[in-house]
């Protein structure tokens, strides 16, 4: 019976471990790609990868910013000339951690990412939500 308690223990922690390394694997994608858009300067696209966060409760956390509006074309261009910035300027990048964090009622994902040049690091925070399956950038601190 303990034999049977411990495999059915087991089989459920390593599902919900490969369900986190999935998701991580999903965000870490994606940070990829806004790197590489932002880069490209394909601004409109990268821009259906961030999600809005302001004052409109109707959209807080819960709408992808769309780029035909001023305010959000505004806020898409701003974060990637931002992003493209970081990686010209170094050398490298790594991912150091992710973790969680509750924001607005919603569980976030922060990825700290470390760029260095020589000797500096400079470590960045990417918030992450996850919207329709999708994980879509918040902002970058």
């Amino acid at each position: 019976m303990k034999a049977i308690l411990f495999i059915t223990v087991f089989f459920l922690a390593f599902g919900i471990l490969a369900q986190e390394i999935d998701e991580n694997t999903k965000l870490k994608n994606t940070l990829t790609t806004i790197f590489k858009l932002s880069a490209e300067k394909k601004y409109a696209e990268a821009g259906k990868l961030f999600v809005y966060e302001g004052e409109d409760q109707t959209r807080n956390l819960k709408s992808v910013l769309d780029f035909a509006k001023k305010e959000d074309k505004k806020t898409i261009q701003r974060i990637c000339k931002k992003i493209d910035a970081f990686v010209k300027l170094s050398d490298n990048y790594e991912i150091e951690n992710i973790t969680d964090e509750v924001k607005a009622g919603r569980t976030t994902k922060i990825i700290k990412v470390n760029f260095i040049s020589g000797d500096q690091v400079l470590g960045t925070n990417f918030h992450f939500v996850s919207l329709n399956e999708k994980y879509l950038l918040i902002d970058l601190k």
